[in-house]
């Protein structure tokens, strides 16, 4: 009899574990995201900052009340400013938050978002960035480091160097 009990109560006690274990991964399947879509344009200015536009295009699956952007400012003076916006499918500027740790800063921007799809918009210029040169110029910059751990589907990065008239005598 207490063999049959102490089955029982082991076999009860499994039962539950595998319950409770299954529930966990069921709510941890509920919600996700993914990054599908990432596009830049970088311009070089001729004091040597850069301003940058990012669009992101997030698919959501669940509900999420925004998204987080780390910025390396390692090699630079720091942000001139930052903004954010939801670029698709309402156009709304948004609340951010911002925090500095070493050589990083945090950008937790607020937008809330359940099950679809959203593109957000950040501009900001970075201070000091780039090597100015006659001819051209020079930016050594990572848009995405270690701390960013999201993948993205697909990059694109455009960079437009400072106007500058060249002859066709100095192509040569």
């Amino acid at each position: 009899m207490v063999k049959i009990k102490a089955k029982l109560m082991t076999g009860f006690a499994l039962l539950i574990i595998i319950l409770f274990s299954f529930a966990t991964f069921i709510n941890c399947a509920e919600r996700s995201f993914e990054i599908t879509d990432y596009q830049a344009q970088v311009k070089i200015l001729e004091n040597g900052d850069i301003q940058v536009s990012e669009i992101f295009e997030y698919d959501f699956d669940g509900d999420f009340n925004g998204v987080i952007r780390t910025i390396g400012i390692k090699g630079s003076d720091g942000f001139k400013y930052f903004k954010a916006s939801e670029y698709f499918p309402e156009g709304k500027k948004l609340e951010y938050t911002q925090s500095l740790a070493a050589d990083m800063v945090t950008y937790k921007i607020y937008d809330k978002s359940s099950n679809e799809r959203k593109l957000f918009l950040l501009e900001y210029q970075l201070k000091n960035v780039a090597t100015l040169y006659n001819d051209t110029a020079e930016l050594y910059w990572k848009f995405f480091d270690k701390s960013n751990t999201s993948p993205i589907g697909h990059i694109k990065i455009e960079i437009e160097l400072p106007s500058a008239e060249v002859s066709a005598e100095q192509l040569k």
